[in-house]
């Protein structure tokens, strides 16, 4: 075991987890259909299907060099972008290159290519608003929805049944969606969008923010709608559901429509776009700027929890970070909805409390008489352009200085600055290697997860109930520190977890006579893995279990920081 002490210490997660199953032939089916000719012919039996099937090109470690359609010529450009594999064009980048490789194919008539490139551009594209991208979707399909935890609905149906309607595929086999779909389909425009090299390329490569301003007032409503669908079969909730799929859908289709036009005009003027250094300067000046104006309430599950219930009073600041592209971040995928779930959780034991905008806080400071405490979730903590984690670490040391109360709950302990205790208390364990990606990682070994038990505080100690390995998912909260038996001469011990009988230490608060900040593993807040509970899907609410609960409560004590909202 190696001594830490970083902000968020945790591995870094791929992003893996993939988008549409079906929902890709979807889009394929419908961009197909409205091409101009003599493309539209082309893409007909065989070659739809094929086509279809190559929507999922990315969706795959295969190496690029080792497919027998892509020219000497092509496999070189690709090199020159640092590209090996098909998973990259899930990128940015990914997508201007396809772009670029589309309009060449097209000027040299090599209509094979032509249509690779365009179904690589089209996956790649519509990820950008599949809907189990959006934090709240995603833990529901792959965490909730996983096969190990064995969820049921409220009508006794496992919540798997409800997952096929997550995907934009559903609506093409419930025929009241599929003419839903149809009747938004009807609408689509085909419009190129006159724009140059350059600007093609970037308009391509910003698909990425723009699909999140799109796709992320969905996240909730898709969910609600389809549990609701799933439970009742009322019609009301198939209308909700396919209106909003369709939405996401048709967003795809116009695009990608609007990229082959732009790369057949191009392509006829003799004129290659590529991705250059310019048009990668001018993309990142686009996601800072991104980042830094997105508005905070667009996500759909941070609604009616930005401000607090009593603005008079005193409330619990729970940071957060809008949602970005893809897993990308300041915070970790799943701290956003592990902070929407604890407001509205406390809110229901009466605590006021409300989502607080990271940036706001990272400019501005916090007012401690305002904001006596603040609540941080952070699987991870790393720079995400224009969010300097060293800038929220200055902004913490000053409230903490002025008296504020810190819970920092997270994939590891906090920065050095805002830890009290001596460098080597903090430990984690070296558990090896070969874990699939989306496993847990704990300070202990698998073997131990049939006996692990979990005590917080003075509450009762839990079992792990459901196993925290998952088949795919950026909501892993994944954790391997632990303290040393040294460590409670400086710190108040808050959290065991009990291999059998042997205690690990791996929550605590200090300075350990008067602390105010205290500090929980991720996986003592994550619902539903210390409980049998279920998330409430009918009516949908989001909340944590009684041990996430328990968890925070025993934090607030610690810091006597239990009355002061």
């Amino acid at each position: 075991m190696k001594a830490v002490c970083l902000m968020g210490a945790a591995l870094i997660l791929p992003a893996l987890a993939f988008g549409w199953g079906a929902g890709h032939d979807t889009v394929g089916r419908a961009v197909a259909s409205r091409l101009p000719e003599p493309w539209r012919a082309r893409l007909r039996g065989e070659a739809l299907e094929k086509f279809c099937a190559d929507n999922h090109y990315p969706d795959s470690f295969l190496k690029l060099a080792e497919d027998a359609r892509i020219t000497p010529e092509e496999r070189a450009f690709l090199a020159s972008h640092k590209m090996s594999v098909r998973y990259h064009f899930h990128s940015d980048l990914g997508r201007g290159v396809a772009f670029a490789l589309l309009a060449r194919a097209l000027r040299e008539d090599r209509p094979e290519s032509v249509l690779l490139w365009l179904a690589v551009l089209a996956h790649s594209t519509a990820d950008m608003v599949a809907c189990n991208h959006d934090p709240i979707v995603h833990v529901a399909t792959y965490g909730w929805g996983s096969a190990e935890w064995d969820v049921s609905l409220p009508n006794g149906l496992p919540l798997a049944k409800m997952q096929p309607c997550l995907d934009l595929g559903w609506v093409e086999k419930e025929p009241a969606a599929a003419a839903i779909l149809k009747r938004r389909s009807a609408k689509v425009v085909a419009a190129d969008s006159g724009k140059g090299a350059e600007e093609a390329a970037l308009d391509v490569m910003l698909a990425g923010l723009q699909g999140v301003r799109t796709c992320s007032a969905y996240g909730k409503p898709i969910v609600e709608a389809a549990a609701g669908w799933t439970v009742t079969g009322k019609p009301e909730y198939r209308k909700a559901l396919a209106e909003s799929l369709a939405e996401l859908g048709v967003w795809a289709v116009e695009r990608l429509l609007r990229d082959f036009l732009a790369a057949q005009r191009l392509a006829s003027a003799g004129i290659m776009p590529d991705v250059t250094e310019s048009v990668e300067k001018r993309h990142q000046a686009a996601m800072a700027g991104f980042v830094a104006s997105r508005n905070f309430q667009e996500d759909s599950f941070f609604k009616g929890l930005n401000a607090p219930q009593n603005p008079k009073k005193p409330f619990l600041g729970v940071l957060a970070e809008p949602t970005w592209r893809m897993n990308d971040g300041l915070f970790g995928a799943n701290d956003r909805v592990l902070a929407a779930q604890a407001v509205a959780a406390l809110r229901k034991q009466g605590r006021n409390a409300a989502l607080v905008d990271v940036r706001k806080i990272m400019a501005s400071g916090i007012h401690v008489a305002q904001v006596p405490a603040v609540l941080v979730f952070a699987q991870k903590v790393s720079a995400y352009y224009t969010l300097d984690p060293k800038v929220l670490t200055e902004q913490l040391v000053k409230y903490r200085a002025a008296g504020g109360k810190i819970v920092w709950v997270g994939g590891g302990v906090p920065d050095p600055a805002l830890c009290g205790f001596p460098k080597g208390a903090a430990t984690r364990a070296d558990i090896g290697k070969g874990y699939p990606y989306a496993w847990t990682r704990l300070p202990v070994g698998t073997n131990a997860y049939a006996t692990l038990t979990l005590k917080v505080g003075d509450r009762a100690a839990r079992k792990l109930e459901r196993s925290p390995n998952f088949g795919a998912g950026w909501h892993v909260p994944s954790n391997t520190t632990a303290f040393t038996p040294e460590a409670a001469e400086s710190i108040l011990p808050l959290a065991y977890l009990f291999d059998r009988e042997t205690p690990l230490l791996v929550g605590g608060a200090w300075p350990k006579g008067a602390p105010d900040v205290a500090y929980l593993p991720t996986y003592t807040v994550f619902p539903y893995l210390w409980t049998r509970e279920l998330p409430a899907l009918v009516p949908f609410e989001l909340g944590l279990d009684s041990q996430g609960l328990d968890a925070l409560e025993a934090a607030f004590a610690a810091l006597r920081a239990d009355r002061l909202f």
